[in-house]
């Protein structure tokens, strides 16, 4: 391999793109959430939730799951199924 490797700044990202596919996990496999079509995205340290779910309550709830992984760095732009 040629160049400097940054190895703090791959497990950085690493780390992040874990706890993207956790939150992801977890609220797919949260019982209600069967119909809900959510993707994590990562920016700048802050984990936006999108798509749609078919309730307020899955939209709440995948908020609750996503703050429990990642904490206070979460943006829930989930929008109710129509």
């Amino acid at each position: 391999m040629f160049g400097i490797v940054n190895s703090a700044g791959q497990f950085v990202s690493q780390h992040i793109s874990s706890v993207s596919q956790m939150i992801a996990s977890a609220i797919a496999y949260t019982k209600g959430m069967e119909d809900a079509r959510i993707q994590v995205v990562e920016e700048r340290g802050v984990f936006f939730l999108q798509g749609y779910a078919p309730t307020a309550a899955a939209i709440e709830e995948a908020g609750r799951i996503a703050a429990s992984i990642a904490g206070a760095c979460i943006c829930n732009r989930i929008e109710p199924a129509s």
